[in-house]
């Protein structure tokens, strides 16, 4: 009985430094704590795991974090019975996102669904970012719409990376489309997303629009930034 609350309290105790690790993005010390578990053969549960993924999975050490939630996939011994959780697939898809690996993290998504698992705001946003900072427009709208149809609201960050993309693209009438969707439930755009509007009519060379966006802008007090300006030259 001694043994097992000693084991229970290691592991309580490694959950709380992997959550700490992660916060102050000391991935080094994380990792140095998972080496320490597997020599001592201590056997990590959910929430240990799940804590390790997050830890260990900083800049682009991706990897890490995807070997440890195969674990729970796949456990060595299946009396344990882990599976993931909803907490365990975030700390995976933020790694995911972090290490650039978008079509890994839509994978992800695709087993939450088949393991009945509701994706949060916080795992979506990532999996959007990571579509988005990839240019890969088409999936990270489709996971904005599903986050959307879930009443999950996006965080402007979030819109904005998806903009920034249509941006990059020169996908004018799409960026355009959008937004106004977005509009039209509530959501209110800021500098960040104007500017983006702006480098994507700019990019189509839809010079008009790019006048109207640019009164838009002043009339909600929106300070034009560099890439809004030089877009304009541009057009």
């Amino acid at each position: 009985l001694l043994a097992i609350r000693m084991v229970l309290a290691r592991l309580r105790r490694s959950t709380s430094l992997f959550s700490s690790y992660g916060k102050n993005r000391s991935w080094a010390q994380a990792w140095q704590l998972l080496a320490a578990l597997r020599q001592e053969r201590v056997r990590q549960d959910v929430t240990s795991l799940s804590a390790a993924i997050g830890a260990c999975g900083g800049g682009r050490h991706w990897r890490v974090s995807l070997a440890l939630f195969t674990e729970l996939l796949n456990p060595v011994d299946a009396r344990l019975g882990f599976s993931p959780n909803v907490v365990s697939c975030g700390a995976l898809a933020a790694a995911l996102e972090r290490g650039g690996r978008w079509a890994l993290s839509i994978s992800l998504l695709s087993l939450m669904h088949t393991r009945a698992l509701r994706p949060d705001t916080m795992t979506c946003h990532a999996i959007i970012r990571a579509c988005a900072g990839a240019k890969q427009w088409r999936e990270a709208v489709q996971v904005l719409g599903e986050m959307r149809s879930a009443l999950h609201q996006p965080h402007l960050i979030v819109v904005n990376s998806v903009l920034a993309s249509f941006a990059e693209e020169g996908l004018w009438e799409k960026a355009l489309c959008f937004t106004e969707n977005l509009q039209s439930e509530g959501v209110e755009l800021d500098g960040l997303s104007y500017n983006s509007l702006l480098a994507a009519a700019a990019a189509d060379e839809a010079w008009r629009s790019s006048l109207e966006l640019l009164k838009k802008q002043r009339h909600f007090r929106f300070q034009p930034g560099l890439q809004g300006l030089g877009a304009m030259g541009a057009a």
